[in-house]
This record gives C-alpha cells, structure tokens and sequence, in this order.
C-alpha cells in the first residue's frame, strides 16, 4: 500500500490510495502490521462494491476472507465472509520455543494455570494492549487501565 498521508502526534492513523479501489485508513502506527494481513486489505479494497474506505484496526489480523480489525462498508453486497471468520483465531500446531516456565513468568501475579495445556493463552499471543490503545488514541480516550488478576481456561 502506497501512504498518501504522513501521521502527526494528532493524527495516529494513515490513508493509503489503493490504484483502482477505495483508500484504506490505517489506525496501526506503532503496531505489527502483517503482509499477508496488507495484501489482504489491498484485495479488499479494490472490490467493486466495497464504498468509501475499509477501515483498519490496530488489531488487525490475517484471517479467511477478509482480515479480522477491518471494517468494509458496501453497497449492494453483503460479504459473509468478512464477518465470524475468526473462530480459532490464529490456531496452529506447531512447535515453539516457548516453554511452561516462560508462560509461568508472563503471568505472575494473576490467577491463571501455569501448565503447558494453556500455552496457547500466554499474553505473549496477543499484541501490546497498551500499543493497540495508543495506535488509535484519536478514536477513543483510556478513562481507566485495568490489570488482570484472573484468567479462566479449560
């Protein structure tokens, strides 16, 4: 995506011209912005019933069919697949290098299972929430911060 806008501290988003489709405003300045997840929008946005902008969040991710932290208005279409695609989000089997002692660590302090059969939950998985807020502090203001103190899996 080409970026027809710079940011400024006031403006923590970026319009991109997509050639033959509608721009795509970006709130994801200082977060992962996966390629798979741009090529994605970029396809997205060059739908010929897609209208005005497609819309990304700072939680954006590669999903099927769309990516999930889009939003994709439209005229005459609606697009099944751009919503509820994110069951399982993010689910592999695979490997890592990530052991019980590391998820042990993430999560010290918080009532949470430490075993190696909810890995898949470590805060490690998810992106900075502090990040995703601060990409689109012109959309919202943080009245409170919470912490987490509990988390309930399996």
């Amino acid at each position: 995506m080409k970026n027809a806008t710079t940011t400024t501290p006031e403006c923590t988003h970026e319009i991109f011209d997509i050639p033959g489709g509608v721009p795509v405003r970006s709130w994801t300045v200082g977060v992962p912005f996966e390629e798979k997840a741009r090529e994605q929008v970029r396809s997205v946005a060059s739908l010929p019933f897609v209208c005005r902008w497609v819309v990304v969040m700072p939680d954006v991710h590669t999903r099927l069919g769309a990516t999930v932290g889009s939003v994709i208005p439209t005229v005459g279409a609606v697009m099944p697949s751009a919503v509820g695609v994110d069951i399982g989000c993010g689910m592999m089997a695979v490997r890592t290098t990530l052991r019980a002692e590391d998820h042990a660590r993430a999560t010290a302090g918080i009532e949470y299972r430490k075993d190696a059969d909810v890995i898949d939950e470590t805060p490690a998985a998810y992106k900075s929430i502090d990040e995703v807020m601060h990409a689109q502090r012109d959309l919202v203001e943080v009245l409170h911060t919470l912490r987490q103190v509990v988390c309930v899996k399996g």
